[in-house]
C-alpha cells in the first residue's frame, strides 16, 4: 500500500478561474525521494501543500477527490518547509536554538525531550556553531538549515519541501540537497518541488511532472529525464543527455542508455566501433 496515495484530486484557489490541479492521481512510497517538476504555474507548490495538509485548511478553496497519507489509521503529521526561510521562523526567538523549541513547545514536548533533540538535529544540519545566533542575521544558506532543523526536531515522518534551493547560490543549493538525502536516509520519505534537477538526479527515487495541474508523467529519474516529451512539458533535460542523444544519431554515443549525469557518460563514447 502506498504511503502518500492522492486519487482524482482537483482543487481550485478563492477566486481562481481554473483548477490549479486537475484530477490528479499519485502514490509514493514510504521512504522514498520524490521530485516534483514542471514550468511555473503546473501546480508544483499546490501540490506539496494539498500534502502537508494546508490546502484547503490554510488557503481556502475547493478540493475534490481524496488523500490518504500514512500506513492504515495511524495518523501521519507531515513537516513543511517553505521556499522562503524567512516565513518559516516565528519572530518571537531571538536564538537559533530557542526557534527550535518554538514547534515542539506548541506541541506539550517535555524540556528535556527538547533540549536532547535540539542538540541531535543541529548536529546532523551542522549548525552548533549558530546555535545562539539571531536567526534575522543568518546568511541564505544558515537561514536554510535553521528552518529546516526547526521542523526535523518534530520528528516528521513526511517532510514536504516548496523549492528550498530557489534562494540560495549553485554551493549552498548543493549542501542543502545533500542534507535532505542524509534526512531520507534516515528513514523520513520526501517530497520536493523544484524547478530543475541539476545536483539530484543521483539523489532522488521518483520524478512526478506536471503541466497546467495535470500529472503527466511518473517514473525514475533516467526514465523521465531522457524522454523527448519532456520539453513540451516545460522540464528542462540535462545538457549531457541532449549531447549524446546528438552523438547517438551521429553514430558517435553507443550505450544502452542515455546518460543523466556525467557519471559513466564516457563509457558510450568509447565502447562502440570508434572506441
Amino acid at each position: 500500500m502506498a504511503y502518500v496515495e492522492i486519487e482524482n484530486l482537483s482543487y481550485t484557489y478563492p477566486l481562481g478561474e481554473s483548477p490549479a490541479l486537475d484530477c490528479v492521481d499519485l502514490r509514493i512510497d514510504q521512504g522514498d525521494f520524490t521530485v516534483i517538476m514542471g514550468r511555473d504555474g503546473a501546480g508544483r507548490s499546490t501540490l506539496c501543500r494539498v500534502i502537508a495538509g494546508l490546502v484547503p485548511r490554510v488557503f481556502g478553496g475547493e478540493l475534490t477527490g481524496r488523500v490518504r497519507i500514512g500506513p492504515g489509521k495511524d495518523r501521519v503529521r507531515p513537516g513543511f518547509v517553505f521556499d522562503n526561510p524567512v516565513n518559516q521562523f516565528s519572530g518571537a526567538k531571538f536564538t537559533v536554538a530557542e526557534e527550535l523549541a518554538f514547534g515542539m513547545e506548541n506541541l506539550g514536548t517535555d524540556r528535556q525531550t527538547m533540549k536532547t533533540r535540539i542538540e541531535e538535529v543541529m548536529a546532523l544540519v551542522d549548525i552548533k556553531d549558530i546555535r545562539d545566533r539571531d536567526p534575522s542575521t543568518l546568511s541564505g544558506g544558515q537561514a536554510q538549515r535553521v528552518a529546516l532543523a526547526s521542523i526535523l526536531v518534530m520528528e516528521p515522518e513526511l517532510l514536504v519541501l516548496d523549492e528550498p534551493t530557489s534562494q540560495l547560490d549553485p554551493a549552498g543549493a548543493r549542501d542543502i540537497l545533500q542534507l535532505i538525502k542524509k534526512v531520507n536516509h534516515r528513514g523520513v520519505t520526501i517530497v520536493m518541488a523544484v524547478q530543475a534537477m541539476v545536483n539530484l538526479t543521483d539523489l532522488v527515487d521518483t520524478v512526478v511532472v506536471l503541466d497546467r495541474g495535470k500529472v503527466v508523467a511518473t517514473g525514475s529519474p533516467r526514465a523521465v529525464l531522457t524522454s523527448r516529451k519532456m520539453p513540451d512539458h516545460g522540464v528542462e533535460v540535462p545538457r549531457v543527455t541532449t549531447i549524446a542523444r546528438k552523438a547517438r544519431a551521429m553514430g558517435l554515443f553507443h550505450g544502452d542508455t542515455l546518460p543523466i549525469s556525467l557519471d559513466g557518460v564516457e563509457k558510450g563514447f568509447v565502447n562502440g566501433p570508434l572506441g
